[in-house]
């Protein structure tokens, strides 16, 4: 009973998904324009199913990015860097319309404040998977996590925002972001162990 129960809100999940993609890309949508009533309707659900698996849109929209854009930093075993920037370019190229609705809608302040904290938290596991040594102290941690958490998010944002990355290839981009990112990580940790032995 309660694997079906499961298999109903993955499938509620998965329709939900569908029809907001579908809906945000339709060329006079608006994020803002967007009610549960109409999204549920739209899924072919109703609205007590939607609340079973969301307590708000803000909730349904977290885990709209966390599906399929960040890097599922809530798995102790991220991705590989280089594989998580590939998905990430693709993912932005399919749904940059729907993507750039959401960041032009009223959530964007909390869509950027979640990317950033994903964002962190796979930098932390990151390091932590990087520093088998544990050269860096806490202040590295936090410094490093800080910088290239940000730093990430702020990838992101431009990659769905900005003409000038909607114009960089694949390869490049993400070349660039591991040369600039876990590159440097890795030299840094590599160059703290050196001086500590």
């Amino acid at each position: 009973m309660l694997n079906q129960l499961e298999d109903e809100f993955s499938l509620s999940k998965i329709q939900l998904a569908n029809a907001f993609i579908a809906y945000l890309s339709e060329p006079e949508t608006h994020l803002d324009q967007l009610r549960i009533g109409v999204l549920s309707q739209l899924s072919n659900i109703n609205r007590v199913t939607f609340y079973r698996n969301f307590s708000s849109m803000d909730d349904f929209l977290k885990w709209f990015l966390l599906k399929d854009l960040i890097f599922r930093a809530n798995s102790e075993q991220p991705i590989d860097f280089e594989v998580a920037m590939d998905r990430l370019y693709d993912y932005v190229v399919q749904h940059r319309l729907v993507l750039r609705k959401m960041f032009a809608s009223s959530f964007r302040t909390t869509l950027m404040h979640f990317i950033e904290n994903e964002s962190k938290t796979y930098q932390r596991l990151n390091i932590q998977r990087l520093d088998t040594e544990h050269v860096l102290d806490a202040n590295h941690r936090i410094m490093m996590i800080d910088f290239y958490g940000h730093g990430i998010s702020q990838l992101i944002s431009h990659l769905i925002d900005d003409p000038l990355y909607e114009s960089m290839e694949k390869q490049s981009f993400v070349a660039i972001s591991k040369l600039i990112v876990k590159n440097y990580i890795e030299k840094t940790i590599q160059q703290l162990h050196s001086k500590n032995s």
